[in-house]
């Protein structure tokens, strides 16, 4: 029931925030502190510490809020494709997972966009492709193509991520070389563990996706 109410709050304040939100783009100071951030790092608590399937298939909703309410803001884009992304594939029928990974997708290339330099985006990008590929056969050759051209521009940033390592797992194990994608997600798991930063809103996710990849890789 705490959770239940800590997610209404939460609601509230995205709500809050949105309907604060210029109508038009401006140019913004950083977001320390201010109450989008503050509400991000409520969300993402949240959710890095729920158990309630039903509350953490509704977090997403707060996320598309944020990252609407800000476009600028790139955690808010960042943690909005991320959550429509992974809310998607646990939560959406086959129906629905289509759309959600397509504005799932759109957040991550705003993201893209604000910090071109950053490797998380280019990285989150290329798992919500294969997410898309996994779910649509029909994708699987276009999609192939952009993810190892993603995958070389994310190494040549952060060649240690750990979420590149999955990445590059996934690809592998989508090729049918379960062997080396084997040795890439001991590799993600090797660098998730020393994987640290005093930064809360840092990516961090992988440890859950992991898990499930390498399940399928038996």
């Amino acid at each position: 029931m705490k959770k239940l109410a800590g997610l209404i709050i939460l609601l509230f304040i995205t709500a809050g925030v949105y309907a604060q939100a210029p109508k038009q783009e401006l140019k913004r100071p950083p977001m320390t502190g201010n109450r989008i951030q503050k509400a991000l790092e409520r969300y993402v608590s949240v959710w890095d510490t729920c158990t309630n399937a039903q509350l953490r298939s509704k977090i997403y909703e707060g996320f598309d809020r944020l990252a609407n309410a800000d476009s600028t803001n790139f955690y808010g884009q960042y943690y909005a494709a991320y959550m429509d992304a992974e809310s998607g594939f646990l939560y959406f029928d086959t129906l629905r997972k289509q759309e959600v990974y397509t504005r799932a997708l759109g957040y991550a290339e705003k993201a893209m966009k604000i910090n071109p330099k950053d490797a998380e985006p280019i990285i989150l990008k290329a798992h919500i492709l294969r997410l898309m590929a996994n779910h649509n056969d029909s994708l699987s050759a276009d999609h192939k193509a952009k993810i190892k051209k993603l995958i070389a521009d994310a190494k040549k940033i952060d060649a240690a991520n750990p979420r590149l390592y999955l990445v590059m797992a996934d690809e592998l194990l989508a090729e049918g070389n379960k062997k080396e994608a084997m040795k890439n997600y001991k590799l993600a798991s090797d660098a998730l563990k020393i994987s640290k930063s005093e930064e809360f809103l840092k990516p961090h996710w992988g440890t859950d996706e992991l898990k499930r990849s390498m399940a399928k890789a038996q």
